[in-house]
């Protein structure tokens, strides 16, 4: 318990984060997920046996750690399977995008950056002392200098793999492109934590897809078209549920 909040696997201390010392890591999660053979992948077998490559046994126990609390690997979790499934629809170049919408449910460090990288105009610079600002904005005095500025190039480097910034020496903000599979998953992590209706496509998680609220539910169609999703509106009566995909991939303990 901290400051008198409960703490949770899915809402770990700001202390926890990944960011302390990595970033989201792709290309070691690429390496994993590329292993998958489908449903029944025996995630933690693969992790023991190293595919992500790490020489020292130092080294992989904590790449481990730090892959487990972004990812999960446990297909029981309706944010992972879902993320699994889509995970093998996807071309290449998308799957970092989808890696950031998992990772920003899991990181709070680099949930609290989404507004601070979104807000920032396309073609414009994200100096890294912005990032600074904005951890100890939210954590006053609880980072070194040092650590401070090691978290923010750790968060500005998770964005460049996402693709919201490009550049080796500036950071030079950049529109991601999204499909209506990212489309699908940012809704349906708002589903799974309690949004429903048009509340769904306001959301930190649809916030990182760089899209209008227009371009948002245009993707949403494409997926509704595709029996992805189930996407009606009537007025201002929006409904957006995914039945089919929950039964489809077993999916249990979600409340419509």
């Amino acid at each position: 318990m901290i400051n008198g909040t409960k703490q949770s696997p899915e809402n770990p201390p700001p202390f926890a984060s990944v960011h302390t010392g990595r970033t989201i890591m792709f290309a070691e999660l690429s390496k994993l997920m590329d292993f998958s053979t489908g449903k029944d992948t025996d995630f933690e077998s693969l992790l023991n046996e190293n595919v992500i490559g790490k020489r020292t046994q130092a080294n992989k126990k904590d790449t481990i750690g730090r892959l487990r609390r972004l990812y999960l690997f446990n297909e029981t979790d309706p944010s992972f399977k879902m993320f699994h499934y889509l995970w093998g629809l996807i071309p290449g170049q998308q799957k970092p995008l989808l890696a950031l919408l998992l990772a920003i449910t899991r990181d709070n460090l680099l949930a609290d950056s989404i507004d601070t990288v979104t807000k920032i105009a396309f073609g414009d610079r994200l100096p890294v002392q912005i990032l600074e600002e904005t951890i100890e904005a939210h954590y006053p005095k609880k980072y070194s200098e040092k650590t401070l500025l090691s978290i923010a190039q750790n968060i500005a480097s998770s964005w460049k793999q996402s693709g919201h910034i490009t550049g080796k020496v500036k950071n030079i903000r950049t529109q991601v492109n999204p499909s209506y599979y990212h489309v699908t998953y940012a809704l349906f992590l708002g589903y799974i934590s309690g949004f429903r209706g048009d509340f769904l496509f306001n959301t930190k998680w649809t916030k990182v897809l760089d899209c209008t609220d227009n371009e948002l539910r245009i993707l949403a169609q494409e997926a509704a078209k595709r029996d992805i999703i189930t996407y009606q509106f009537a007025g201002n009566i929006v409904i957006v549920n995914f039945n089919s995909l929950i039964k489809k991939l077993n999916i249990h303990a979600i409340e419509n």
